[in-house]
């Protein structure tokens, strides 16, 4: 028996199987990372543009529409591509709790 014939037909399938396990893997292990590296990115964005609105007074839609051109230009540069519902989660979420810092600090 050539165990050559036998096992040139299983390696196709092996590798295959291997490589969806290493991308699941892969996928699980990074992903709790990246959101909360993309989580600090928008905190970041707001707690900048609200700097920026102390010296010059803004909209709620300015300031909303330049937190998230920063947060989608940075996640780009990272190569993060987010959805608008996905960066309007991650604004009002840093909105939030910037808000509720605000309140348990005063």
């Amino acid at each position: 028996m050539d165990w050559m014939n036998v096992l040139a037909p299983l390696t196709v399938p092996l590798v295959g199987y291997c490589t969806v396990l290493l991308r699941t893997w892969v996928k699980t292990h990074t992903a709790p990372h990246t959101f909360a590296a993309l989580s600090g990115l928008a905190n970041t964005a707001v707690d900048a543009v609200e700097q920026l609105d102390r010296v010059s007074k803004m909209s709620a839609e300015q300031k909303f529409d330049l937190a998230s051109d920063t947060l989608v230009d940075t996640a780009k540069r990272l190569g993060v591509k987010l959805s608008p519902v996905e960066v309007n989660a991650f604004i009002h979420s840093a909105v939030k709790a910037l808000k509720d810092s605000q309140a348990f600090s005063a």
